[in-house]
């Protein structure tokens, strides 16, 4: 089975913004690849002997690690399938530690995690309000690297399918049951397809009305719950367990207390990583994405007859070698803005143009401003800095008006949807009186 590995913007914006430059293509030699290969495949065959007597290695593969538009870099993991009896089952091994990694259930791992998320993010009592979207799992693994820039070292891999290949023999001998529209089946082994991508085998309590009656799902026994719930709340003995999602929260917690130091503070405390993970409110979110976080807070706000939508308030930190740093703390006042009236619509203006900020644009039925359809002029010329125009000065989209589902309605553009947002380099100009 292929290694993959989560490539987030964060690695991207690392890479910015440490200014890496360097020649491109292998920072190895083809004989520092074969030795980690073949270092890989005996090590994983010594763990077989011992754990698994009669397996083999059936294909060991070293991980290069490139970084974006960058060279490419040999690591110390090694990668590729096990053939134990019929079955050929993916695994990983970390060559340096001698640690081996097999894949699992990962519904299993995201069920037992939900709850200890919970508690880590003092969610707990609230837990029946939360609702996880998109929520994965899994470990995290360094890769070391030997790179020019010793602030870029760290790069982790988010693996989502493998756990610690003794804990994976320990919860497969505790027991389960596969359950299917046919009946229930005794199993001593996860079945292939399960084990190697965990993202089809449905979470493994109790049935969901989406779940289609002929998909198996795996029960996991009790015991097998315990190990790998102390697994879990062992964050000393066991490597960073990644994170990525999204969580409703209820809106009257306040996020501005998940900062960059609250999310440091669970890598050592709950050893959890948070690789792309959302608190969402309808007006305010909190990403915490590695080693950033960015608060944001937005706002409706009355303007003339009508209403617009902005963010009121942004923070982003960053850690980097254990000092945190407010990188942008952004704050933004609807007093800023002007609205022109013009014979041919309205321009947008800001008193202070040093502080602009963009805006959606609602309305209900009695504001001036719906009773026409627009096209919006973009100037180019209004935005700082030097002026190359492609395709002349001026960008014309045509917008109307579509109703929410909280009743009001929003400027959308016609081509593809999407809600228009404006600044002081737009202007409305009449199109045409807006027909309900």
């Amino acid at each position: 089975m292929k290694k993959w590995m989560t490539v987030s913007m964060m690695l991207l914006m690392l890479v910015v913004l440490s200014g890496y430059s360097g020649c491109h293509g292998p920072q190895y030699e083809e004989s520092e690849l074969e030795d980690m290969e073949a270092r890989g495949r005996s090590q994983m065959q010594a763990w077989l002997d011992e754990h698994i007597p009669g397996a083999t290695v059936a294909t060991a593969t070293a991980y290069i690690n490139m970084i974006p538009s960058g060279p490419e870099y040999l690591t110390d993991s090694v990668y590729g399938t096990i053939q134990d009896g019929e079955e050929a089952r993916p695994y990983e091994i970390e060559v340096e530690e001698n640690e081996v990694y097999l894949t699992c259930d990962q519904s299993f791992l995201i069920e037992e995690m939900m709850p200890y998320t919970l508690e880590a993010l003092n969610l707990s009592e609230r837990a029946d309000e939360i609702n996880f979207t998109d929520f994965t799992a899994g470990i995290l693994l360094p890769v070391e690297n030997d790179w020019s820039q010793p602030e870029v070292h760290e790069v982790y891999m988010d693996n989502t399918c493998f756990l610690p290949g003794e804990l994976v023999l320990n919860l497969e001998e505790a027991g389960y049951e596969i359950v299917s529209a046919a009946g229930t089946e005794d199993l001593t082994t996860v079945p292939e397809e399960a084990a190697e991508t965990g993202e089809d085998t449905p979470e493994s309590t109790e049935d969901t009305a989406d779940t289609a009656e002929n998909v198996p799902r795996i029960i996991w026994s009790p015991e097998a719950h315990a190990i790998l719930d102390a697994f879990i709340r062992d964050p000393a003995s066991r490597p960073e367990l990644t994170l990525n999602g999204y969580l409703d929260v209820p809106e009257d917690i306040d996020l501005k207390l998940y900062d960059m130091a609250f999310f440091e503070g669970l890598r050592s405390s709950a050893g959890l990583y948070f690789s792309y993970v959302y608190l969402e409110q309808p007006y305010v979110d909190v990403c915490a994405a590695g080693w950033y976080t960015t608060y944001t807070r937005r706002t409706r706000q009355p303007f003339e007859d009508f209403f617009i939508e902005y963010t009121e308030e942004r923070i982003v930190e960053e850690c980097r070698n254990g000092t945190i740093t407010e990188k942008e703390h952004d704050e933004y006042d609807v007093k800023n803005l002007c609205m022109e009236r013009t014979e041919e619509g309205y321009g947008f203006s800001f008193t202070d143009p040093e502080n602009w900020f963009n805006f959606l644009i609602l309305s209900d039925e009695n504001s001036e401003l719906f009773q026409h359809e627009y096209t919006c002029r973009y100037d180019q010329a209004a935005i700082p800095g030097s002026h190359t125009y492609v395709g002349g000065r001026y960008i014309d989209r045509e917008v109307v008006w579509e109703q929410r589902e909280d009743g009001l309605w929003e400027l959308r553009r016609t081509d593809d949807g999407a809600a228009e947002w404006f600044n002081n380099a737009d202007q409305l100009l009449f199109r045409e009186p807006h027909r309900q």
